[in-house]
């Protein structure tokens, strides 16, 4: 495979990642119980807004 740019192909190189820092493991339930306050709804709501969505397409 080969790299191009501009529609120049591009001679190979490597890359590093950089290292995660290492974590708080005391603030793991915190996290996912924000999270979950958060982002979480009713399942019955989800599947309802999936169901309104598929069915508006005339499916």
């Amino acid at each position: 495979m080969k790299i191009l740019a501009g529609g120049v192909p591009q001679k190979a190189f490597d890359m590093r990642t950089a290292d995660f820092p290492i974590g708080n493991p005391a603030q793991i339930d915190d996290l996912i119980h924000l999270s979950s306050l958060t982002y979480g709804r009713d399942r019955a709501t989800v599947e309802n807004m999936i169901r309104e969505r598929y069915l508006s397409r005339g499916a």
